[in-house]
């Protein structure tokens, strides 16, 4: 039963790949200032409010030598709440070895929290209410996944959900391990 709800998830995300939810909330209304942003680029650095812990600053986060995903998503985009399970499950793999899953949403920290009750979810929920931090990172559809190296470049950069993202943190991983 379980195999057969999975595979009717993935074959619907193969249908609906992404969402267009931030533009809808209004989070990415003035796009003349959005950056392009590719594979190679510094990731811009922002300090988000996480769902009741406090602060969160990606530059805090990649001097403590992790490789993080952030993950653009919204509680109203169907296709994010599967891939949050995938992360979830990628974040129990990885989140030892050094990844950090930074989840950013147009959401509001009251809605975060209110999700946060009904799923079990352990890695970051940052809320960006106002879009700024995903009109930095030109986010345009959710979900949308950036992998950034220990050094601040991005390394990757996904639309709709990142069905190859244990592959690239693997080799993000091995990299490290051989030396770099």
């Amino acid at each position: 039963m379980k195999r057969s709800v999975l595979l009717t998830l993935a074959f619907l995300t193969a249908l609906i790949p992404s969402c267009d939810r931030f533009r809808q909330k209004g989070a990415l209304a003035e796009r003349s200032t959005t950056a392009t942003l590719r594979a190679g680029d510094q990731a811009p650095l922002f300090v988000l409010q996480q769902v009741d812990k406090g602060e969160v600053d990606l530059s805090a986060v990649l001097t403590s030598n992790k490789i993080v995903l952030l993950n653009f998503w919204s509680i109203d985009c169907p296709v994010c709440w599967i891939e949050m399970l995938e992360l979830e499950k990628a974040h129990q793999q990885f989140g030892a070895e050094g990844v950090q899953i930074l989840a950013v949403s147009p959401n509001s920290l009251e809605e975060l929290g209110t999700y946060l009750e009904l799923e079990s979810i352990s890695f970051v929920l940052l809320a960006d209410a106002g879009g700024q931090v995903a009109q930095r990172y030109g986010i345009e559809v959710l979900p949308t996944s950036l992998l950034v190296d220990r050094s601040g470049k991005i390394t990757s950069i996904n639309t709709g959900i990142f069905f190859q993202l244990k592959s690239h943190l693997a080799v993000l991983l091995e990299t490290k391990t051989s030396g770099e």
